[in-house]
């Protein structure tokens, strides 16, 4: 009984004294001149946080928009849409559109995604029918950005995560532990009417690793924790954000 509960202490201590790292591929951005006069709304740019259910053997794990961290602060040009004030409805833009816009964002990422794109187009019951409008803003595109994936659906992991996990308990957290994770953004751009203008889709895999000399700053390495851990989640979606940007700088310059 004294040996196991040294062996699940010294498991325990290896865990608790791992710090995060991460390797993100790096994207330098081009030097391309922008017409400031472009108003643009900025939409979604919310990674995800999870939580978990254990009910007896069975654990569920939600994955939710996460308000707390947005990614928007990487952008250079346009405004996040709630400081753009918004003046009644725009009667020009047909319900249809607008609903079209409001489900493809909420059909990625679900109920949790009600609260952002509300922020965009209203959204209410009249009667038994769910109406849906633009709200109306002094801009000129809308740009929509959707990170995911909510899960990472990929097997590779298992084998490496399990294998570095041993061998990081028996360096007592020198060796790091090991997951490959995969990061996806979507960029929707619409112009005011709510034609679609530009869709894009870039895809990375960032390498996570928990060992005792990771940075403080990073955060506490959680072998069981899904997700993306709080003070990276702009990190490793910050190349997708600066490659559409260039993107859309050239886009809109033509």
């Amino acid at each position: 009984m004294l040996r196991v509960s040294f062996v699940s202490l010294i498991v325990l201590f290896t865990f608790l004294s791992c710090k995060n790292i991460v390797l993100v591929r790096e994207y330098s951005q081009k030097a391309i001149e922008f017409n400031p006069k472009l108003k643009i709304a900025l939409v979604g740019f919310f990674p995800y946080q999870y939580s978990t259910i254990t009910s007896g053997r069975t654990r569920t794990t939600t994955a939710t928009l996460d308000y707390n961290h947005p990614t928007v602060s990487v952008m250079t040009i346009g405004k996040p849409i709630e400081m753009i004030p918004s003046s009644g409805i725009d009667s020009s833009v047909s319900p249809e559109a607008s609903k079209d816009v409001a489900m493809t964002y909420l059909e990625r990422v679900k109920l949790s995604g009600l609260q952002e794109i509300s922020k965009m187009i209203e959204i209410k019951k009249v009667d038994e029918k769910t109406i849906f409008a633009l709200k109306k803003r002094d801009v000129d595109y809308y740009l929509i950005a959707i990170h995911g994936p909510a899960f990472d659906e990929s097997m590779g992991n298992v084998g490496r995560t399990l294998i570095t996990a041993h061998l990081c308990i028996l360096s007592i957290g020198t060796f790091p532990c090991w997951n490959s994770i995969q990061t996806e953004t979507k960029f929707l751009l619409y112009d005011n009417k709510l034609k679609l203008v530009d869709n894009q889709t870039y895809s990375d895999r960032y390498e996570h690793f928990g060992a005792w000399w990771g940075k403080e700053e990073n955060g506490t390495f959680d072998l069981q924790k899904a997700g993306i851990p709080d003070p990276l989640k702009v990190k490793v979606y910050k190349p997708h954000i600066l490659e559409y940007e260039d993107h859309l700088k050239e886009l809109l310059n033509k």
